[in-house]
């Protein structure tokens, strides 16, 4: 859709899979994305990539997930970042995939949790992401998994983290009593929550490629299923909500400005 909401356009339109975290190439000709066969026992996830019209949908790698996998592209687009669960009651991993040659690297082998929700840095030299069980704080490494520092450590749960374009902060989403959307300097300092708002849950974060608008997940306890709202990043204003369905709408994606 555009950012004010309007032109809705389904791009998968495939009633046999449910289709998941979309992410934008860098040049924003592809989209990669989790599917996995609807109503097929023991169905697993994989990642695929699909023009932006929605045209060639090939699926990037035989490696699946009984899991929801996330993903990022790396700032160069040679590459894909993503989380795998290898059983239904072990820890995910962080993977990475050259798209040129088909390998893929555990990042997080190594790691007593494992990691998941990966998020490639705009510079390309950074993975965040969430640790694959345990305490769920955001982390960040090198992308070859070396030189692991943990950002948060609290006692509430810390997901889906997403720099912010030039690298400078991250935001992600934090259970307390509720969800909610926060961001931290990048090195973990200046936490500050965003939503605030104790009737809704608020997930997902995606920044806009200007960095000034935050695209997220948002469900109010009134009923209604997620939607996508906007806010401004500097200081969490609302801005509205840009899908009005009676779906869920969630796990927002910008494209880059070419």
């Amino acid at each position: 859709m555009n950012d004010d909401g309007s032109s809705v356009t389904n791009l998968t339109n495939s009633p046999d899979t449910d289709d998941r975290n979309p992410k934008w190439s860098p040049d924003g000709t592809r989209i990669a994305f989790a599917r996995v066969a609807r109503n097929l026992p023991g169905a697993t996830w994989g990642i695929y990539m699909m023009n932006a019209d929605g045209t060639d949908v090939i699926e990037a790698t035989e490696l699946r997930s009984f899991a929801t996998i996330d993903l990022d592209w790396s700032p160069s687009g040679d590459s894909l970042v993503f989380d795998r669960v290898r059983a239904p009651t072990d820890t995910a991993d962080v993977y990475i995939l050259d798209l040129a040659t088909g390998d893929t690297t555990n990042l997080t082998s190594d790691r007593p949790y494992g990691g998941a929700c990966p998020d490639w840095s705009p510079d390309g030299m950074s993975i965040a992401f969430q640790d694959g069980a345990g305490a769920w704080d955001i982390h960040v490494m090198d992308v070859d998994g070396a030189n692991e520092m943990p950002l948060t450590g609290h006692i509430d749960k810390d997901w889906h983290a997403a720099w912010s374009p030039d690298g400078s902060q991250i935001a992600y989403s934090r259970l307390d009593v509720v969800w909610e959307v926060y961001v931290m300097n990048a090195d973990g300092t200046g936490v500050m929550n965003l939503s605030a708002e104790p009737t809704s849950w608020d997930w997902a974060p995606a920044w806009s490629p200007d960095g000034e608008k935050i695209a997220y997940a948002k469900a109010r306890f009134d009923g209604d299923e997620f939607g996508v709202y906007i806010m401004y990043a500097i200081d969490g204003t609302e801005l509205g909500s840009l899908t009005d369905h009676a779906a869920t709408d969630w796990e927002p994606a910008w494209r880059p400005v070419q």
